[in-house]
């Protein structure tokens, strides 16, 4: 009991940092196509497909053009883990205090 009381922020912050990590790997090819569909209009890649799966399949075509999956990881890490370790800490704290 002492040692989890001890450590407990400890915990709570790397399975924060663990957990938005696993998930941004998963969600990063997903994240980077929906950017990609939404800013169509305004980027230079004007014949770009609106429509999931054709969008798809020209990313993975084009892969190096586009980074294609894991191109913005870490920028997508630098935004998303900070956050989710932030919302977990005050989230634990507050539940321990009430």
């Amino acid at each position: 009991e002492s040692v989890r009381r001890d450590y407990r922020t400890g915990i709570c912050v790397a399975s924060a940092a663990i957990s938005e990590t696993v998930a941004d790997i998963m969600m990063c090819p997903f994240e980077m196509l929906k950017v990609q569909i939404q800013t169509t209009s305004s980027t230079s890649h004007k014949n770009f497909p609106s429509e999931f799966l054709p969008a798809l399949s020209r990313m993975m075509q084009h892969r190096k053009e586009y980074n294609f999956p894991f191109g913005p990881i870490f920028p997508l890490w630098a935004r998303q883990v900070p956050g989710t370790i932030i919302n977990f800490f005050v989230f634990e704290s507050t539940a321990s205090m009430m």
